[in-house]
């Protein structure tokens, strides 16, 4: 694989983070275990819509999930959970 040449040859990990978890997402995390060197820091997949913000936030911020309320659905709370435990 191409991508695993390039990523043996850097010195740094690589930090990622998903927004949006949809089909590019399921197949990365589908061959993350065969990648070296990256790490996924964090997925967030939320409806914007529905998040409040608990603090202004600078226009170059990164925006952490302390930062804001999401009130999101029990059984997404659990995926989520679920999500992050498979990769940490």
């Amino acid at each position: 694989m191409f991508l695993n040449t390039k990523l043996q040859s850097r010195e740094k990990l690589i930090k990622i983070v998903f927004v949006g978890c949809r089909k590019f997402v399921s197949t990365f995390l589908a061959q993350f275990n065969q990648l070296q060197k990256i790490t996924i820091d964090t997925i967030i997949d939320i409806n914007i819509d529905n998040a409040v913000l608990k603090k202004d936030i600078n226009k170059d911020e990164v925006i952490k999930t302390d930062d804001v309320e999401l009130n999101l659905p029990k059984e997404v709370i659990e995926a989520r959970d679920y999500q992050y435990n498979l990769i940490h």
